[in-house]
């Protein structure tokens, strides 16, 4: 079985790689203006291969992403939690690949304080932008990229 999943990153190439590299995936590094892609097999009984493309909300990109849009089911929106601009750029880029087939999350990153309420209410304000086809509110998630991948496996 194969999972391809999509990582529309709102931050910089600085922020996503350190995201990766510390979730364990050391040998993915993410470049502006490219598809950046790993795969690796997950589980010893029943092995799945999951691949995960990554890029960086860029003007290029958006004309490039529907050369993998075939491919792609689950798309993360990845964003940092303290910084609101990488959230509005996964918004924009929200619009361009919203469709019926794409199952969608928006996960925050390097949460190493708590939000204040100004901050949360923010964030949740542009969340609330984030709809799927049937005006529901895309999951918001704060968690391990292992968990994230088990999520989409377990679907």
């Amino acid at each position: 079985m194969d999972i391809h999943i999509l990582f529309i990153s709102g931050m910089d190439e600085e922020d996503t790689n350190a995201f990766f590299i510390k979730e364990g995936w050391n040998d993915m590094p993410i470049y502006k203006d490219q598809i950046n892609r790993q795969t690796k097999v997950m589980r010893l009984k029943k092995p799945i291969r999951v691949t995960l493309w990554c890029v960086l909300n860029t003007p290029i990109i958006e004309d490039l992403i529907v050369t993998i849009k075939c491919h792609i089911k689950y798309v993360v929106f990845l964003y940092h939690g303290h910084k609101p601009i990488t959230l509005m750029r996964c918004i924009g880029f929200h619009q361009r690949i919203k469709q019926k087939n794409i199952v969608g999350i928006i996960l925050s990153t390097n949460i190493s304080r708590q939000l204040n309420h100004s901050e949360y209410n923010f964030n949740k304000n542009l969340i609330e932008n984030m709809l799927d086809l049937d005006d529901k509110e895309l999951p918001h998630y704060n968690l391990k990229l292992n968990s994230i991948i088990k999520l989409f496996i377990n679907i």
